[in-house]
């Protein structure tokens, strides 16, 4: 439904200790993968110089909105990473430990946190994000217009 989109995914994996009668953890590492799909023009024949800018603006709004969505992912793996280290849990057994700490991290994922981002945004509108026709129009009129004035 979206000109562009970024998916980001977050994979944790965590050492556990035995300490006295109860499981801890030890360390933890993540990995986060961040897969960009942005829309890229190549027109066929040179283009008009007022769409032309009025695409690089958009595409470079684009880009920051999107970024937005990326940085999320990023925050994420930082505060799953801290949650997993600091965690509370204290366990007899390393499976419930690890149940407990895999919950843990997909609730936090779970929270939706790009789609309040989204909400906020109103999906990059106000940055520029969306492609608007009759923007892009009006971009051609007024670089036509600027060009007679000179």
């Amino acid at each position: 439904d979206y000109i562009a989109r970024v998916d980001w995914r977050i994979r944790w994996d965590y050492d556990l200790e035995k300490v006295g009668d109860v499981c801890v953890v030890e360390d933890v590492e993540t990995d986060l993968t961040v897969i960009y799909a942005l829309p890229t023009w190549e027109p066929e024949q040179t283009p008009h110089p007022g769409l032309k800018a009025y695409w690089e603006d958009f595409e470079e709004a684009l880009w920051i909105h999107e970024y937005g969505h990326a940085k999320i992912g990023y925050d994420m793996k930082n505060r799953i990473e801290d949650a997993i280290l600091n965690t509370p849990f204290q366990e007899f057994s390393w499976q419930r430990l690890a149940r407990q700490l895999n919950e843990m991290a997909r609730d936090m994922i779970d929270q939706g946190v790009d789609q309040a981002y989204d909400d906020v945004t109103n999906h990059g509108m106000p940055q520029g994000a969306i492609y608007d026709v009759q923007a892009a129009q009006q971009a051609i009129r007024n670089y036509n217009g600027s060009q007679r004035r000179s």
